[in-house]
């Protein structure tokens, strides 16, 4: 919601020196934010979760990637709440438009 606001405040329809705001999730990251876990465990997250490089492509898509005008959120693989999630947004959109 914060970057749907940004957006509508300050985004300025992509027009030179208009702010933009793009909220992005690295997804689940095998880091050393697990150093802690079990080795079994760390080898499981190793295999499962994405790489620290791969994690920052989203990061890095927000930042200079050229992106739709209408893309709020990035994230790096397929979710299956997304679809209820996108609903959410339409809706709130659809509310309060950005112009």
């Amino acid at each position: 919601l914060f970057t749907i606001e940004l957006n509508k405040r300050y985004g300025g329809g992509g027009e030179k020196g208009s702010v933009r705001s793009v909220a992005v999730s690295p997804g689940s990251v095998s880091s050393d934010i697990w150093r802690n876990e079990s080795a079994l465990t760390q080898k499981i997250y190793r295999m499962v979760y994405l790489t620290p490089k791969q994690g920052s492509s989203t990061s890095i898509a927000g930042s200079i990637g050229n992106l739709p005008i209408d893309a709020i959120y990035l994230q790096p693989y397929w979710h299956p709440f997304m679809r209820k999630m996108r609903s959410t947004i339409q809706s709130f959109q659809r509310s309060y438009p950005l112009s």
